[in-house]
C-alpha cells in the first residue's frame, strides 16, 4: 500500500510540459539514431552513374513543329526534367527558303502557327510546374537552327519529336535532320518517334 501511494505521488509531481518535452526529445533521438544506422541498399556502380547522369539534366531543348509529335516531345521533356526542376527551352524552327532573306518579316500565317504552337507547348510545361523559355528561330535548314540553338543554350538534352513518315520527301528531310543533329550536337539527343 505504501509503494502504491509513492507511485501516485510521483505521477502527481510530473509536470505535463516537462513530460511533453521529454517525449519529443526521445522521439528525436530515436529518429536520429535510426537514420544514422540505416545503411542504404547497395547498387551497382553503373546504376549509380546512370541515376546521377539523368539527375544532371537542368536544361532541355525541344525543337517544335505543328502537330502531336511536338506535343508528345514536350510532355516527355517535362517528365524527364520534373524531378530536377529543369528549364524547358521551346524553339519553333522556321525554315526560310534561300530565295528570301533570313531577316525578312514573317508572313502572318507563319507567325500565327509559331505563336500557337509555342503557346500550347508552354501550357504543357506549366502544367508540369516547370519554367518554359520560348523562342522562334529562323534557319535555312531545320538542323542548322537546332544546332545553332544548342550552341547558344548549351542544353543537357535535346528531345526531338518525330512524326510518322507520311511521304518519302518528308521522311527523308526528317531523317537528315535527325542524323545531323545526333552527329553534331554536343549533348544527349532523345528521339520520340510516333508509331506510323
Amino acid at each position: 500500500m505504501k509503494a502504491f501511494h509513492g507511485i501516485e505521488q510521483v505521477i502527481a509531481a510530473i509536470d505535463p510540459l516537462g513530460a511533453l518535452i521529454a517525449l519529443i526529445f526521445t522521439v528525436c533521438v530515436v529518429g536520429l539514431l535510426s537514420w544514422m544506422l540505416l545503411v542504404p541498399r547497395q547498387v551497382a556502380v553503373q546504376v549509380a552513374r546512370a541515376r546521377r547522369a539523368v539527375g544532371g539534366v537542368k536544361r532541355i531543348l525541344v525543337p517544335l513543329e505543328w502537330g502531336v509529335a511536338s506535343d508528345r516531345a514536350v510532355e516527355l521533356a517535362c517528365r524527364l526534367g520534373k524531378e530536377q526542376h529543369a528549364d524547358i527551352y521551346l524553339a519553333y524552327i522556321i525554315e526560310i527558303p534561300r530565295t528570301r532573306a533570313l531577316n525578312n518579316p514573317l508572313h502572318e500565317k507563319e507567325s500565327a502557327v509559331a505563336r500557337d504552337t509555342l503557346k500550347y507547348a508552354e501550357q504543357i510545361v506549366r502544367l508540369s510546374r516547370l519554367r518554359a523559355v520560348t523562342m522562334v528561330e529562323r534557319s535555312r535548314e531545320t538542323y542548322e537552327g537546332i544546332l545553332r540553338l544548342a550552341n547558344d543554350i548549351q542544353p543537357d538534352l535535346i528531345v526531338l519529336g518525330m512524326p510518322p513518315l507520311y511521304s518519302t520527301v518528308r521522311g527523308l528531310v526528317g531523317m537528315i535532320t535527325l542524323e545531323t543533329v545526333m552527329k553534331r550536337a554536343n549533348c544527349e539527343v532523345l528521339v520520340s518517334k510516333m508509331p506510323g
